[in-house]
């Protein structure tokens, strides 16, 4: 039994990880807009091309379009605007 619950225990990350496979939609969200950023689009702007592509079974992500493009052109720093601003975005978010 003993042997059981710690094997629980030291799969918690992995299982915490695997129940939130939004964290990287989120990411990918966050790199489409900051490579609008990056093109020099105006935000509301971007907003609209990105949604755009949340149609079908992925139209529930598009809520969180307008604070994630809020976010990443009000408070994302210039130098942040990379390729790896998505991946650093679902690693935090899986990180919750």
């Amino acid at each position: 039994m003993r042997y059981l619950f710690v094997t629980c225990l030291a799969l918690l990350p992995t299982i915490t990880l695997a129940a939130n496979p939004d964290c990287a939609v989120f990411g990918g969200i966050v790199d489409r807009i900051v490579a609008e950023r990056v093109e020099g689009t105006e935000m509301m702007a971007a907003m609209e091309v990105v949604a755009a592509e949340y149609t079908g079974e992925q139209a529930r992500f598009a809520g969180t379009i307008p604070h994630l493009t809020d976010w990443v052109y009000n408070g994302l720093a210039e130098e942040h605007l990379t390729d790896e601003a998505g991946q650093a975005f679902a690693a935090q978010c899986a990180a919750q």
